[in-house]
């Protein structure tokens, strides 16, 4: 995903981040995200608010961008 977030060029307005469940630390961040089994994707803006989330399903492409960009957008505001 950050390839096409690079693609876009929102790199600078989107930042995409990794939590390896296996570590503690993972696990309580998973725990505040209410991430149990299935890791899904989530969109969150700077807010904490969830913009969308998939679980169980890899999203497609053309289904991520439009909620890149809002973030973006939401972000430059």
């Amino acid at each position: 995903m950050s390839v096409l977030i690079d693609k876009m060029g929102l790199s600078e307005k989107v930042l995409m981040r990794f939590v390896d469940v296996e570590t503690i630390d993972g696990r309580a961040e998973g725990a505040f995200y209410d991430v149990y089994d299935a890791v899904p994707v989530t969109i969150i803006r700077n807010d904490g608010r969830d913009v969308r989330r998939w679980e169980g399903v890899m999203p497609r492409t053309d289904e991520l961008k439009p909620h890149f960009e809002s973030v973006a957008r939401a972000s430059a505001d």
